[in-house]
């Protein structure tokens, strides 16, 4: 069975990617697979043609 948590914050700069990377990284020591997706992301930087969201970026590498 799969199972899922939204995580929401009332602002932005308030630890959102922190605690869902967090938890990403937990759950995938502990041998659950974890996917995990960002959909709304302020704040990217560009990398020659394209734009690169640092948040969503790290919560990826946190799933492993």
């Amino acid at each position: 069975m799969s199972r899922g948590l939204f995580i929401a914050g009332t602002s932005t700069e308030v630890g959102k990617t922190f605690v869902t990377a967090l938890l990403a990284r937990r759950l995938a020591a502990t041998g659950v697979r974890v996917g995990v997706y960002k959909p709304v992301a302020s704040g990217c930087r560009q990398d020659g043609d394209q734009l690169v969201a640092e948040d969503a970026l790290a919560i990826w590498e946190a799933a492993g």
